[in-house]
């Protein structure tokens, strides 16, 4: 359906003002022009504004915009027609932006002129204050707005008219596919309409038979019974006949409806009549009522078999078998569910079997996962822990099937549940045993690895002083030397200095192996008092070196007092011994509270809140690249003719840290002093 715009002619010589304003409207206001219109819509509660309700203001201005700019473009070059005729088109072949054709009504017409023009006299003013282009401007407005709406009105009925031929046309067509007779009569009786499937039986062609009265068309219903109540039923009376006769034969059944035909009021201009034919049902229902027998003996085996089936499911006591609706609602339960969950089938039927699903796992909501995945796989299997009705819990291994209608919908789930739990408990004792089984493997590489060190010691370090001992030992008793008494003094010196050596080694060895040691039962330490201690020792008077040891509130803690002492002493020694070649040594202690996600360096527990005890000094460092090696037994950064040591220190550091389940590690630079940080568990 093509529209066209309006041939009268445009007033005057055409529309000399209007394009102007359109275009100044376009470059000036048009959000503006846009806002005001849907304003004005919500205002005098156009129709069409049900549609646009939920959409936020700025977000239809937003959607307006480009068709707004699109359709005043027009005006803007002089072509009103083609404006009107372009609007019309796309209203017709159902292109109009955000809406269907069929969602306008007339109102919204109507109302749509009224809104235009307030919105376009809205900016007027603003345009001109001469008050002989205002009123010019305002006829064209006028003329354009008239032409709009004269074009919308006709386009509109032409599309009501289009939408009742194809509703006249459907009902036809409803009709003509419809098995039964339908026939309709006047008030005369005189055929006003029948469809194909009468046509066809009765051998009539439409235009010969309509017009024509009922009792030329069948002489034998005469002053019938059927006659008599076609008459009824033109007085608003409905008539229903059973099993009635054939018109044509003798033979067919039909069941017939006679029905008054009125005007909406209360007058009646005829009578439609639909006639069902019933000849092949009732030869049906015959065959039927033969097969209904033979179906009731089925049926009472079928029942029969399913009660089997249904004890049979009820008293398997290893597994609980439960059937669930779609929504999970529990519907029946046996006595393996009972046995297993502990609950009554009393109890738990139409709960949800989210019951017996832990906290957690109602929060991940995996029973309802589970359902989801048996809807579109047909099948979902799952292991976990349940909860039983008292509380404790038991590894379920489940499976969940989904059950379907004949029309493949499905209509709940059966789900069968066995109790795991011996299993379950016998395979984490199993990884129990092969983690303790790996910690100890490790543990061995470790041991293995120092008894490696401490041969490499046994064979090197040990053997050293014992050298030098038999050597000034061999120089003293040589008699060939011919040695001075101060030259034996010498060598008894130096052979009492690789004695002390040798002890001092001896102990750091003992002490190391002790700090393996974790029997000794923890207690509370006040590491204040240890530092005190620990500062009485290294502080004496006529001390060479001036050595400050600086601490902060330090932390009461839990844990093995004599190991504590061990440890500070050998951090604060470590400090003294490498100390630089002159200048007073500085030692400061300091303790924060951390998370061990703030502090890492392999904390075992990331949520734990931990003393972290920073030593910091001003001795010689190490390359940050030794941070970790200093840590390792017997390891040294340093010739022993520079800084005599067994490489041990750190290393029951380390090791006692460990024992309180914390980590240390250092931090330092070259001739930069060293920072050592203990991170302890509160």
């Amino acid at each position: 359906m093509k529209i066209v715009a309006s041939t009268r002619p445009e007033i005057k010589k055409g529309l000399h003002h209007l394009p102007r304003y359109i275009a100044y409207l376009l470059e000036q206001h048009l959000e503006e022009f846009i806002d005001l219109q849907w304003r004005l819509s919500e205002e005098v509660e156009a129709p069409i504004m049900k549609y646009f309700s939920a959409i936020p203001p700025e977000s239809r201005i937003a959607l307006s915009l480009e068709p707004t700019r699109d359709f005043w473009s027009y005006l803007v070059r002089g072509e009103m027609k083609e404006q009107i005729a372009d609007a019309m088109e796309k209203w017709v072949n159902n292109q109009l932006p955000m809406m269907s054709r069929d969602q306008l009504v007339a109102e919204d017409i109507t109302k749509a002129h009224y809104i235009r023009r307030t919105a376009l006299m809205h900016f007027v003013p603003r345009y001109t204050q001469d008050f002989q282009l205002y009123r010019e401007l305002s006829e064209e407005i006028d003329y354009y707005l008239q032409e709009v709406t004269s074009t919308s009105f006709r386009t509109f009925i032409e599309l009501q008219n289009e939408r009742l031929r194809k509703g006249n046309q459907f009902a036809e067509a409803l009709i003509n596919s419809s098995m039964d007779l339908i026939m309709a009569f006047d008030k005369d009786e005189r055929l006003i309409a029948m469809n194909k499937k009468a046509l066809d039986r009765y051998g009539f062609i439409l235009q010969d038979v309509t017009g024509r009265s009922i009792a030329d068309l069948f002489p034998t219903v005469g002053d019938s019974p059927l006659h008599n109540d076609l008459k009824k039923a033109l007085t608003g009376e409905t008539i229903r006949y059973t099993r009635t006769k054939s018109l044509l034969n003798q033979e067919d059944f039909f069941d017939v409806h006679l029905l008054p035909l009125t005007d909406g009021g209360t007058g009646v201009y005829g009578v439609l009549c639909v006639a069902h034919k019933i000849t092949d049902t009732a030869e049906a229902n015959l065959k039927i009522s033969e097969l209904n027998y033979d179906l009731q003996e089925k049926d009472e085996l079928l029942r029969r078999n399913e009660e089997q089936y249904q004890k049979m499911i009820a008293e398997v006591q290893d597994y609980a078998i439960i059937l669930i609706d779609t929504d999970g609602t529990i519907r029946n339960w046996n006595v393996g569910a009972s046995k297993i969950k502990g609950y009554t089938a009393d109890e738990v039927v139409g709960k949800n079997f989210r019951i017996f699903y832990t906290d957690q796992d109602r929060v991940a909501q995996l029973p309802e996962h589970l359902i989801g995945i048996a809807t579109r796989e047909g099948r979902a299997t799952h292991e976990g822990w349940r909860v039983r009705k008292d509380g404790t819990r038991f590894w379920g291994s489940v499976v969940m099937t989904a059950l379907h209608d004949v029309d493949g919908t499905v209509t709940g789930f059966s789900k069968v549940t066995r109790d795991l739990s011996e299993r379950k408990v016998a395979e984490e004792r199993l990884k129990a045993n092969n983690k303790l089984l790996e910690e100890n493997n490790e543990a061995l590489k470790a041991k293995n690895q120092e008894l490696r060190a401490f041969n490499h010691v046994a064979s090197h370090d040990l053997q050293e002083p014992l050298r030098k001992i038999r050597t000034f030992a061999n120089m003293i008793l040589d008699p060939e030397a011919h040695t001075t008494d101060e030259r034996k003094k010498d060598l008894l010196q130096r052979i009492i200095a690789s004695s002390n050596n040798m002890q001092q080694f001896i102990e750091d060895l003992l002490i190391y192996s002790k700090a393996h040691d974790v029997s000794s039962q923890f207690e509370t330490v006040d590491l204040n008092s240890i530092i005190d201690r620990i500062r009485e020792e290294f502080i004496t008077p006529g001390e060479p070196r001036n050595i400050t040891i600086t601490a902060g509130q330090l932390p009461v803690i839990q844990g093995v007092s004599f190991q504590m002492y061990q440890l500070f002493h050998n951090l604060i020694g470590n400090s003294i011994k490498y100390a630089a070649a002159d200048g007073p040594i500085e030692i400061n202690i300091t303790s924060e509270q951390l998370a061990g996600s703030a502090i890492g360096h392999g904390l075992p527990d990331t949520d734990t809140i931990y003393h972290l005890i920073t030593l910091t000094d001003n001795g010689i460092g190490f390359e940050q690249a030794y941070a970790e090696k200093i840590f390792e037994p017997f390891q040294r950064l340093h010739a022993k003719s520079q800084y005599f040591g067994s490489g041990v220190g750190l290393a029951i550091c380390k090791t006692i840290v460990k024992n309180h389940g914390g980590v240390i590690y250092a931090k330092g630079g070259a001739d930069q002093g060293a920072s050592f940080y203990v991170a302890l568990p509160i």
